[in-house]
């Protein structure tokens, strides 16, 4: 009997696992929403859940587990700050390599200083 809830259980949550690879392929490919933008909008719904959840328990049991709550807002947004300074990071280095991309470009293109040779040239008409 216990092989059978299991089975049950397990095919219910990949069935669960597959809509939610499903639709995250569909965001991807049609607005283009990168990965760490799908992660904070996830942590964004999982916090106004998690904040109806103990608004429903304040109301209730006129009370809230308080180190719980602390310990949950401080995961949720420890995780929105480290995916920003990911997301800075990123930001940081593709300008380094566009910097240096312009950099390259100007010094294949060797494009001769004319001044220091009209200083000559005006030198030469002179005398």
């Amino acid at each position: 009997m216990a092989t059978k809830t299991n089975k049950k259980r397990t095919s219910k949550f990949r069935k669960v696992l597959r809509k939610i690879k499903n639709t995250y392929l569909k965001l991807v490919s049609k607005i283009h929403i990168k990965s760490l933008n799908i992660i904070l909008i996830v942590v964004f719904i999982f916090f106004l859940w998690f904040n109806h959840r103990i608004l429903e328990m304040f109301e209730i049991y006129q009370s809230i587990p308080s180190e719980y709550a602390v310990a949950v807002v401080v995961a949720t947004i420890g995780e929105a700050g480290l995916c920003g300074s990911i997301m800075k990071s990123k930001i940081k280095l593709k300008e380094k390599e566009l910097e240096e991309d312009t950099k390259l470009k100007i010094a294949d293109q060797n494009i001769p200083d004319n001044s220091s040779e009209e200083i000559i040239d005006s030198n030469d008409a002179q005398g």
